[in-house]
């Protein structure tokens, strides 16, 4: 009885402990390797939309090309006439002149 005794004193708190310090190592290297996988996620997105990004500005830049040697827009540029800009076809102005 004794013997049984002494287990129960002394085995329980220590498996209890055990478990318990397995339980912790096992969760924060659960939590280092979801850290990693939302890293990795973020990383993926980002580069993901750097793309985009590039792919964008590299459409924008082509079609100001296109713009600018369009016979229209070189039309509008060597337009000399003495015209008021407010019957031209494409006017720049950005803000209204206070009168």
């Amino acid at each position: 009885m004794r013997l049984l005794r002494r287990l129960d004193i002394v085995l329980i708190p220590v498996m209890t402990l055990v478990a318990t310090i397995a339980g912790t190592g096992l969760y924060f290297l659960q939590l280092d390797e979801h850290k990693a996988l939302e890293q990795e996620k973020w990383v993926t997105k980002v580069k993901n939309a750097l793309s985009a990004g590039e792919f964008e500005r590299n459409g924008i830049e082509a079609l100001g090309h296109e713009i600018a040697g369009s016979a229209q827009f070189i039309n509008h540029i060597q337009d000399t006439s003495d015209r008021p800009p407010q019957f031209s076809r494409i006017s720049y102005q950005l803000c209204p002149k206070s009168g």
